[in-house]
């Protein structure tokens, strides 16, 4: 539990090294930015955390909506006329500041969407909020398959996945079984959901340290390509 917490306190804190590496948020503007968005505590507020949409690992995700952009327009149709409910869409930091995307997630938005619904907030990456500093504006967070939705159900926050997820089928999350099921759930008065905490840290603990097994035969493997993958081994032999 110890290792466990001190890895997700790295994370929370925003000293991970992917998001360092990438600069993908920033102390020193995010109070700032996370006040313009004016958040109404009054209102039941939804956040939705979208993937990056070319992410290969996405396709065996989808399960009642076809693709990403059909699952997050979904939920702008579906809550856009009830303004009890404010949908903020924090869009994921890495098409802007990983490989950077042609055309991102927003830009599909805005193309729909030239004016957004007035209970509809877009929180795109160039913000440099961290998504932790959101968690306690949070009634319900939404996720397609993302380890938000984990790290989200740690803090004690309801959570609807809209795909397949690997801490799915565990009780952790709300998973519905169609889009009526989905939008019932994002206009629920209660979305709290009880399970067994023992169980979601023991789950969490192998799904975020015990499953990476170092790859000892490169230098280097997040985001290479084979070409510059640079191999520590010369030969058959020494492999």
């Amino acid at each position: 539990r110890k290792e466990l917490y001190d890895y997700l306190g790295d994370r929370f804190s925003g000293n991970n090294e992917e998001f360092t590496t990438h600069s993908m948020f920033d102390d020193s503007v995010e109070d700032k930015n996370i006040k313009s968005l004016m958040i109404n505590k009054e209102k039941k507020n939804i956040f939705l955390f979208s993937n990056i949409e070319w992410d290969v690992g996405l396709m065996d995700c989808h399960t009642i909506f076809e693709d990403l952009m059909s699952w997050i327009l979904f939920t702008i149709d579906s809550v856009k006329n009830h303004k009890e409910i404010h949908l903020f869409i924090k869009t994921h930091p890495g098409e802007i500041f990983g490989n950077k995307t042609s055309e991102t997630v927003a830009d599909k938005i805005l193309k729909k969407y030239p004016v957004l619904p007035e209970n509809v907030t877009l929180i795109k990456p160039e913000y440099k909020i961290i998504p932790y500093s959101l968690f306690k504006y949070i009634d319900v967070g939404v996720v397609l398959s993302g380890t938000l939705g984990l790290e989200m159900s740690l803090k004690g926050i309801p959570v609807i996945t809209a795909g397949l997820s690997p801490y799915g089928r565990k009780g952790f999350v709300h998973e519905p079984n169609s889009c009526e099921e989905y939008v019932d759930m994002l206009f629920s008065k209660n979305n709290s959901i009880s399970y067994d905490r023992n169980k979601l840290e023991l789950f969490t603990y192998f799904y975020f340290i015990k499953k990476l097994i170092p790859f000892n035969l490169v230098e280097k493997y997040y985001g290479m390509n084979m070409e510059n993958i640079g191999y520590k081994i010369k030969s058959i032999k020494e492999l």
